[in-house]
């Protein structure tokens, strides 16, 4: 006899294939060290471009400062 209600799925199986899809398609070492490569260029030059602005800036306030005092 058939049963009233449908069994609940089994979780263990679920997630066991949801990490062996996402290892699959996204564990790629190679992909993963071309990003890592990626976010650390651009973090350099990010951070480059804040320091040179800030430099500018600091150079400014004091140039400013020093023919105020003069």
């Amino acid at each position: 006899m058939a049963s009233a209600y449908r069994r609940a799925p089994d979780f263990h199986l679920l997630t066991a294939k949801y990490n062996a899809a996402k290892d699959k398609h996204i564990a790629d070492p190679a992909r993963t060290m071309a990003l890592n490569n990626v976010i650390m260029v651009s973090m350099f030059f990010s951070s480059l471009f804040v320091l040179t602005f800030a430099f500018i800036l600091i150079h400014l306030y004091y140039n400013v400062k020093l023919k105020a005092t003069q």
